[in-house]
């Protein structure tokens, strides 16, 4: 009877491994297809801050990327999927670059045309040709290459705008210079870039109801968060789920985690900033 034991755990342990591997695959296919929408800020080598990422581990993620088959999606492919009107047959990911630094038309640039794949620069746009800071002709560039999209991050009120409404004496006002900084911003890079601009990243991440109604009402159509977790096929452009990739150390195995947490665990994190 004891040498029989090893055995009966054997067929337990294989039992429980099929049963579960059968439950997760019933459960994929069941659920609404999803993108992730990956968030970088600089790209550049010898980091030095917690939100730069080498470009040697930026090539890293998209060789992944292209070895599992990925595509990357453009702002309007992805407001169509979030609206439910569309979705891609392969899977796939946005790339969305933060701030607007010099590292993402020096490195990233480049790398995203080696890969065929494209992305989304939300710039800061009153350090647009500031030190360490993408410039005009960059971002002219690099839009017109088709490689990248531009959409509003601030003109100048790049900071916490529910703390700066809820400490304000007169939150109207505060609203209104809201409403001037990202429409002084949706202005200029229309105006320089010659292109449409529909797509809006909150300051930090940072939003609320109001804050959501005064970008739509200016016109924003799709709205990036800084909320963790995929976007399902469906679900809405107002709170576009991202999953942050900026730190130096995250390497590919990293990033697997983050995406596999973010399908499994969602997390709202606004209350952070």
């Amino acid at each position: 009877m004891k040498r029989q034991k090893p055995l009966l755990w054997g067929w337990v342990v294989a039992l429980f491994v099929v049963g579960t591997a059968t439950l997760l695959g019933a459960w994929h296919r069941y659920q609404r297809p999803t993108v992730a929408v990956f968030c970088y800020h600089e790209i550049a080598p010898n980091p030095t801050n917690s939100m730069t990422l080498e470009p040697i581990q930026f090539e890293a993620h998209l060789r992944w990327l292209k070895h599992s088959g990925f595509l990357t999606l453009t702002g309007e492919q992805l407001l169509r999927f979030l609206r439910g009107e569309w979705q891609p047959q392969e899977p796939a990911v946005v790339l969305t670059f933060d701030d607007g630094y010099e590292g993402v038309y020096n490195y990233a640039y480049p790398l995203l045309k080696r890969y065929g794949y494209c992305g989304i620069v939300f710039p800061v746009v009153a350090k647009i040709d500031m030190p360490r800071h993408l410039t005009w002709e960059q971002l002219r560039e690099m839009v017109d290459s088709g490689v990248m999209e531009v959409g509003v991050h601030a003109y100048e009120m790049h900071c916490s705008l529910t703390r700066m409404l809820e400490k304000s004496p007169n939150p109207v006002k505060t609203l209104e210079r809201i409403a001037r900084d990202w429409t002084k911003a949706k202005w200029l890079l229309q105006t320089r870039l010659g292109v449409r601009v529909f797509l809006l990243a909150f300051p930090q991440g940072d939003y609320n109801e109001v804050l959501i109604a005064l970008a739509k009402s200016l016109g924003f159509e799709g709205l990036f968060t800084a909320d963790i977790g995929v976007n399902k096929l469906g679900e809405g452009t107002e709170r576009i789920k991202r999953i942050g990739t900026s730190a130096p150390h995250t390497t590919v195995w990293r990033l697997r985690l983050r995406l596999l947490r973010a399908q499994w665990f969602p997390q709202s994190v606004n209350e952070q900033y």
